[in-house]
């Protein structure tokens, strides 16, 4: 590592293809190439994206435990989602490293190096998983070669070409991995596209459901902070509304929450805003027109906490965000809003969404839902294609289109379809 990185200072450039010239001879010499070392496997499963995508992938690692009883599973993840992780059953080591806070190359290099030394390469890993379909970064990909897995299976750059013939993703780091996949085009959901990752290998994934992992703390403290709506002659039906998403233009305009939820005081519902410290502004104000019928929980849960005060919802309303997807792992029913048109669904006779749309991708997973979006893109959105079928990544645009009584109508339809009965 040291003479990979004095070359990457003399050059003033990072090589993936000198990185592995120059550290494979060191990786056989060392027997960490040996085919069957072992009865058992040391698996390596990384996971550094964000809340939702852990989420969804955590069938993923059910099935990758159901396939190897006998292996010591480790997963890395980002230090702040440690707290969903830790109670997960199928895993025996749970390591954390932070993506994209380095300066330059060799900062992340003297950081991956330090983490391999410290936690990876100890544990000796036979296999590496990187199930995250689409934009992987190259640096993950270093980070799996790194760690020394023999076998390092991952995503092929080539996977865009399913849907759009010459269209190339430009992540770095493919010759690095053992394994490229290209997953067929009629996966379109990531539950999906993680899961082929074990079937291409031939192994079996009979269950899809996603999962939330919960402590009996957890639920003591969501209860603890829904005792206003839970104590003793008021219980209430409960609304968990997730303000926030990855990037504003999936967030539902809070004003047009705050009249949906004006609407259904009329059928005696009560709001539970749910969501990260990003979020505490937006839920402080709803929370300051509504006379003590919104609790503001933004940025007061930990991740636990949070899918705790969720499953204690008899629905959850909200963005396409991690909050949604815990409600979906926990089986609680969703109406979800998304800013993607109806009217793209059938783009390029439909092949486009498995790439650019998040509603195909992201869905509410296993749980009931009723899914909001606008029925045609908003001004200059109609003139291209771009991820999400909206140009503002920056602002609430397209989803703005939807209205706030149709979000009310859509809790009454959910509340009736599950007869009206609250789950506490």
């Amino acid at each position: 590592m040291e003479k990979f990185s004095r070359m990457v200072y003399v050059a003033r450039r990072f090589s993936y293809q000198k990185l592995y010239d120059t550290l494979e001879p060191v990786f056989h010499e060392h027997g960490w190439r040996e085919a069957e070392r072992r009865g058992s496997e040391n698996i390596l499963v990384i996971s550094l994206d964000q809340a939702g995508d852990n989420v969804i992938m955590s069938a993923f690692v059910r099935e990758l435990r159901r396939n190897f009883p006998k292996a010591r599973i480790a997963m890395l993840v980002r230090s702040y989602l440690a707290d969903l992780w830790r109670l997960c059953p199928y895993i025996n080591e749970l390591l954390v490293f932070e993506p994209g806070l380095e300066e330059n190359a060799l900062d992340f290099l003297q950081r991956a190096t330090a983490l391999c030394r410290e936690k990876l390469w100890p544990l000796h890993f036979d296999r590496c998983y990187m199930p995250k379909w689409g934009d992987e970064k190259g640096e993950f990909r270093t980070l799996a070669y790194l760690s020394g897995a023999g076998k390092r299976i991952g995503y092929s750059n080539r996977n865009y070409e399913v849907y759009v013939p010459g269209l190339q993703n430009d992540s770095g780091g493919e010759e690095l991995l053992t394994e490229h996949l290209v997953s067929p085009p009629e996966l379109l959901h990531e539950v999906e596209r993680m899961l082929y990752m074990l079937q291409y290998e031939g192994f079996k994934c009979p269950e899809t459901r996603t999962e939330c992992w919960l402590g009996t703390g957890d639920i003591i403290s969501a209860r603890e902070m829904l005792a206003p709506f839970l104590s003793a002659g008021r219980e209430q039906k409960l609304l968990a509304l997730g303000i926030g998403a990855g990037d504003r233009g999936r967030c539902y305009p809070v004003a047009q929450y705050l009249d949906a939820l004006r609407e259904l005081r009329k059928d005696d519902w009560q709001a539970v805003v749910v969501g990260g410290p990003g979020e505490h502004e937006e839920g402080a104000w709803l929370a300051s027109q509504s006379a003590g019928r919104i609790i503001d929980l933004t940025g007061k849960t930990s991740l636990r906490e949070l899918a705790a005060v969720i499953s204690l919802c008899d629905l959850y309303l909200g963005n396409d965000t991690g909050a949604m997807h815990m409600a979906a792992a926990l089986e609680v029913p969703i109406v979800a809003v998304f800013r993607e048109a109806l009217s793209c669904d059938g783009l390029y006779e439909g092949r486009i969404r498995g790439l650019a749309s998040e509603y195909a991708r992201f869905r509410p997973w296993q749980a009931e839902n009723i899914c909001l979006r606008p029925q045609e893109p908003l001004g200059e959105c109609a003139q291209e294609v771009c991820y999400g079928f909206c140009k503002h990544g920056e602002k609430p645009h397209c989803i703005t289109q939807v209205k706030s009584e149709e979000v009310a109508a859509a809790v009454r339809e959910l509340w009736q379809k599950r007869g009206g009965k609250t789950v506490r």
